[in-house]
Order: C-alpha cells, then structure tokens, then sequence
C-alpha cells in the first residue's frame, strides 16, 4: 500500500509526520469517496498505529511504526475492524505455555481486503492453560504475517483459521488496560469512523480539530464535548 497513507499517523519522534487528528479525517474521507474498502482497510491500520502509540514498548514502536513508513499495513481481523459481527467478544485465544511459548487458536471474518495484506493483527484473549499467576492483560492484540504456519484464509468469503499459530512475545500488544486509564482513544476512534460512512466533511472538522487540541493537552475529551 502507499507508504504516504501508511505512515502519516506515525509520531514525529519515529520519523513519521505525526499528522493531526483533522487531517487523518480529511484524508480518510476522500479515500472512503472513492475507494470505501480501502479507507476500511486503513481506519483499522490508524487504530492500531494508536494502539501501538499508548500502549507499546520502544522497541515494538520502532520496529512496527518503521514498517508503517515503509509501506506495510496492519489489517485488522474481526467485526472491531470492520468485518461483519457474527458472534459476541472475540473468538480467538491466545495461550501461553510455561516455556513462554504463545499460541493463537481460532477463527474469525475479515472485512474485504484484509486477507490480502501480510501483515494481521488478531485480536484474542489472553489465556494460561497451566493458571500460573499473571499481570498480563485480559484481551490483546496478536501481530501476525499470513503466511505463518498454522494460518489458512479463504479471501473469497473473508474467513481466517488460526491452528497453533506461534506468536513472539514482541508481537503482542496489550489492548484492554488501555482503557483502564483516561486516554483519547475511544474518541478518535469515533470521529474518524465518521469519516467512512458518508457524513459531510465539514461536519467532522469540528470534533476532529477539538480532539487535536485535547491531545495537544493531553487532556481526554468526553464524548459531548465531540459532537459524536
């Protein structure tokens, strides 16, 4: 995919431009006119671009932001990325043995184009099969490639089958504790969603900018105060 679109969202600090939340909406808006699957495609990249920002180690935003600057997009499986819903929570687990070893089992719908990309980022429940005590956190998000032994997807239909599929450690990014911790997460994830789905650009301007002025602030915004 292009890399001007993948890397746009990519902090300063990684050597990314770090665009604005007003101009991520610009620019999914005119992708969604025209190419409506896409702009799917790389709302689901952004949102785990953020992810990564809040959440992720220094190590894990280099290696994945440097990625996203040079091209590579992180679909997102599952109805949270725009696939259809067909079940409640995730179906996918993630279990870690006692070696440390982690293994993903399950499956999910994709959203069309996902299957297409190599890079997919699962999210799964974090389980331990041997119940040792644990601070990990209850969902997260697994980074695989399509290739990896034990994936098979049929792109057709937008199906995934995950049978084993070994997981590093560095490919694990923990998804539910951010939302123990105020943050302007949820919020950005709604304005530019809004962008996809038709609504005119003039009237998501307004919530986008004020979201670039609360993370500017570091300041969470409630959800009135985005129009959304």
């Amino acid at each position: 995919m292009d890399r001007c679109l993948t890397g746009i969202t990519v902090p300063k600090a990684f050597g990314g431009p770090g665009c604005s939340v007003t101009t991520l909406v610009e620019a999914l808006h005119r992708v969604a006119q025209v190419e409506p699957d896409r702009a799917r495609l790389l709302h689901g990249h952004y949102l785990f671009l953020q992810v990564l920002a809040e959440q992720a180690t220094l190590e894990q935003q280099s290696y994945f932001f440097g990625e996203a600057l040079a091209g590579a997009c992180f679909a997102g499986v599952g109805p949270g990325f725009g696939g259809p819903d067909r079940g409640a929570g995730p179906q996918i687990t993630l279990a870690r043995w006692r070696n440390g070893v982690y293994r993903l089992d399950g499956e999910s719908v994709c959203a069309p184009g996902v299957l297409r990309n190599d890079w997919l980022v699962v999210p799964a429940v974090l389980v331990d099969e041997l119940a040792e005590p644990s601070d990990e956190p209850d969902e997260v998000f697994a980074v695989i490639r399509r290739d990896d032994l034990g994936v098979t997807h049929d792109g057709a239909v937008g199906s995934l089958w995950l049978d084993g599929v070994r997981v590093a450690p560095g490919c694990i990014v923990p998804y539910s504790t951010l939302f123990d911790r105020p943050t302007t997460y949820p919020e950005r994830r709604k304005v530019t969603a809004q962008a996809l789905n038709g609504r005119p650009l003039e009237e998501l301007l307004g919530p986008a900018q004020a979201l670039d002025v609360a993370e500017q602030n570091r300041t969470p915004l409630a959800e009135a105060s985005t129009g959304m």
